[in-house]
């Protein structure tokens, strides 16, 4: 993020380990939404949509090929 680029110059610390201490609460935010999704998604399961019949009937190398190919643009975004 630029924000942690131009704290680092201000701070006069490594940009790398602004980052690093970035990482953790990114990661841990990032892992409570997905619980809460979850969570939601079990308790009122009428406010998540449903999967489109195509995508239920996916199973194995297929699935995860999918699954892949759809990760493929955020992570090379991140990375």
């Amino acid at each position: 993020s630029l924000v942690l680029i131009v704290l680092a110059d201000q701070l006069a610390v490594s940009v790398g380990d602004m980052y690093r201490g970035a990482l953790v609460p990114s990661l841990l935010l990032a892992g409570l939404y997905m619980l809460f999704v979850l969570a939601v998604s079990l308790v009122r399961p009428a406010m998540v949509p449903a999967l489109p019949a195509a995508a239920r009937t996916l199973r194995g190398a297929a699935l995860a090929n999918r699954a892949l190919v759809s990760m493929l643009p955020p992570l090379l975004l991140v990375f």
